[in-house]
């Protein structure tokens, strides 16, 4: 075992604080959590389907409040795991005794990218706060005759892989029989319809000023690896979303400025037991 922030260590990390750093590893800090839904998990040697998962938010204060279950939780930090050198992430002692822990893949030689693991909330709920250490990172020396060749982590360019368990690496275009022009000053967003997850396809999204130039050009999206068949007549391959083009300047405030308005909009939205956003406070739109 070796320490990654060692001066024979060639894997690097960051985002890591000076109390971090512990005699043989270094505390990991909680970014985000996401809840992993109860579905089927499909897995052989051709074919992986993941369960998914879906994103929690935090309080005002920053804190997570997570009931018993199993959670994928993303750390602060990027790892860049260096030529011949492995690790993997472990629980903090403290996590351990009360019932919570975390597990973890293998880093390999070669990986770039956010550092992950399950958490798993045993016992009783779990009240853990953004940026506190929950986890550890052990390097090790490693026999490594590859590099990691997998879909997850950055590409070459540093930009997050997509999918290619999921999805074709080609990029395929459809052309449309239908173009989309708007009255001056106005623009159009170009994305994947909202709520069809389930599509065979996962269109490219785009803002185009429509007002300028009519749109008369290819759709393009990928294509899922085990989708065999046609796609039918009426099936929604892009939504359009037309908006006004206007300046805005946008303010950050401090959470704790907002967070009275905030309990107030919460307490006033659960007075009621479903739908007050629709019923009390959505502006009906039109289109045309």
């Amino acid at each position: 075992m070796k320490h990654i922030l060692g001066p024979n260590s060639r894997s690097s990390l960051t985002a890591v604080q000076a109390e971090d750093s512990q005699p043989n590893a270094v505390d990991l800090r909680l970014s985000k959590v996401h809840r992993i839904n109860y579905k089927i998990f499909e897995l052989s040697e051709d074919k992986k389907v993941h369960r998914g998962s879906e994103q929690m938010w935090p309080d005002e204060s920053g804190w997570y409040y997570l009931l018993p279950g199993h959670y994928e939780v993303i750390m602060e930090n990027i790892i860049n795991v260096g030529e011949n050198e492995a690790g993997w992430v472990i629980t903090r002692s403290t996590l351990n005794r009360n019932g919570v822990f975390l597990t973890s893949g293998l880093y390999d030689s070669g990986y770039h990218g956010a550092m992950a693991a399950v958490l798993h909330v045993t016992i009783g709920p779990l009240h853990v706060k953004q940026g506190t250490r929950i986890g550890q990172y052990l390097s090790s020396d490693s026999e490594s005759l590859t590099t990691y060749n997998g879909s997850y982590g950055f590409d070459s360019t540093g930009k997050p892989k997509q999918d290619e368990e999921k999805y074709h690496k080609e990029v395929f275009r459809i052309m449309p029989f239908w173009s989309v022009g708007t009255e001056s000053g106005y623009s159009c967003l170009f994305t994947h319809p909202i709520h069809r997850d389930a599509l065979p396809f996962q269109a490219f999204s785009a803002i185009i000023d429509t007002d300028k130039f009519v749109s008369d050009g290819h759709l393009s999206m990928y294509i899922e690896k085990d989708f065999k068949g046609i796609i039918e007549r009426g099936t929604p391959l892009v939504q359009v979303i037309p908006f006004k083009r206007d300046k805005y300047e946008m303010e950050l405030v401090d959470i704790k400025d907002s967070s009275k308005f905030i309990n107030k909009q919460r307490l006033f939205v659960r007075s009621k037991f479903k739908n007050f956003y629709r019923d009390n406070l959505r502006e009906k739109k039109e289109y045309r």
